[in-house]
């Protein structure tokens, strides 16, 4: 266990990777841990009333609203068939270019673009093409838009918040870069939106509703109603949905395998509402701002052994008694905690395997990857989701047959 108690921007903070002390804040005492309120203040212009800075009622809502829609099997081959072609017309072609000029391409980066095609495609119906099956990569303004907020918001959340509310008054700096960022972005959100709205009002929707906002904006009575629709809701879902979705895809693509080294979200941070006192005799003040540290948790020796850093798959397998053949025993998602656990629990947890099982096969059944540098270590850079912080350079390798 892993406990240091500090004061971060004159607040008390205590970080743990103990499992039972997780087990506590995220479901035993699920309704006394809220979003932490420095974060909440950093995010806010970025991610508004989505469902990462709301709590209660209103996030009870927004999640039972899109866990539902997650599950339906229109949604799952829609990201499928996304999945795949997104894969035959960009990736690979990009890959056999990479592999016929000997080039060398960074993978953090590409499947960054690729993860932001697909979420924009599932999301809204629209494909920014930011990946391009050519060695050299475009820009386009919504993904520039989104990187820069995202960079912009989390630079609030590390920094005192003097610093970037002084900034913001007077409109300078990264406060400006943010202020134009998000503009970008939700005016792009907030037309693609009013397209549908429109549409479905008119009678001029193509058939079947199939993105994601398409499908809400269509079971929902608002878009009938201009006095009740609020706009600024459905961006702010959006937007949630693009972070939640592209950031954790992306990290995890490119961390297939160490997901336990290399979280896709390092730690999260919550502040108590009430005095409380976890499982391992640790006393929290209400105000106190706590951070379970998923990171930390990873490589403890306590929890994986002194050979935590090794590649073992025995970690996850058992073999069964009657037949002697492995099978997958899932650890306790208090133990292993990368895609949350309890209320909060990711909901587009088995989308993002699904996705993740689909780039690995068809991608490895094709190429090789490898290092660009012998014996490169990526350096890692923690963002809003685990980033390597100069990327990962490959090289692309073609297999002489499919397997």
């Amino acid at each position: 266990m892993m406990m240091i108690e500090m004061v971060l921007s004159l607040l008390s903070c205590i970080l743990t990777s103990n499992p039972s002390n997780f087990k506590h804040i995220l479901k035993t005492r699920f309704n006394v841990y809220q979003n932490d309120s420095i974060l909440r203040r950093g995010l806010i212009d970025l991610l508004g009333c989505g469902i990462f800075l709301v709590d209660g009622a209103e996030w009870k809502s927004q999640r039972q609203l899109m866990s539902h829609e997650f599950r339906t099997d229109t949604f799952l081959q829609l990201v499928e068939s996304i999945t795949m072609k997104e894969l035959s017309i960009r990736l690979l072609p990009l890959f056999s270019s990479a592999h016929a000029n000997a080039f060398v391409l960074d993978l953090q980066e590409i499947f960054g673009r690729c993860t932001f095609d697909m979420v924009c495609q599932v999301a809204f119906g629209y494909d920014p093409h930011y990946l391009l099956p050519a060695l050299i990569q475009n820009s386009t303004p919504l993904a520039d838009a989104y990187r820069t907020a995202i960079k912009m918001s989390m630079g609030r959340c590390i920094s005192p918040s003097i610093f970037w509310k002084v900034k913001k008054f007077f409109n300078i700096g990264s406060e400006k870069k943010l202020s134009l960022a998000v503009h970008e972005l939700r005016k792009f959100i907030r037309s693609r939106i009013i397209e549908k709205k429109e549409a479905l009002l008119t009678n001029n929707s193509d058939g079947v509703p199939s993105a994601f906002f398409d499908r809400m904006l269509a079971k929902s009575d608002d878009h009938k109603n201009k006095s009740v629709f609020d706009e600024n809701f459905y961006i702010d879902k959006a937007i949630n949905l693009i972070l939640g979705a592209e950031d954790t895809l992306c990290s995890a693509l490119v961390c297939y395998f160490c997901m336990r080294l290399y979280p896709p979200v390092p730690q999260v941070s919550k502040q108590a509402m009430k005095d409380d006192i976890w499982p391992d005799g640790t006393k929290v003040k209400k105000g106190t701002r706590v951070l379970y540290h998923i990171f930390a948790m990873g490589r403890s020796p306590k929890l994986w052994s002194e050979n935590w850093a090794d590649f073992e798959p025995e970690r996850w397998l058992e073999r069964e008694d009657r037949t002697g053949n492995w099978r997958f025993i899932p650890k306790d998602p208090f133990t292993y905690p990368v895609f949350q656990a309890g209320p909060r629990t990711c909901i587009g947890k088995e989308i993002a395997f699904m996705q993740m099982k689909l780039v690995a096969t068809i991608v490895l059944r094709r190429f090789q990857i490898v290092p660009a540098v012998e014996g490169y270590s990526p350096v890692y850079g923690s963002c809003m989701t685990s980033m390597m912080r100069n990327g990962f350079p490959v090289q692309i390798l073609q297999r002489c047959q499919n397997l």
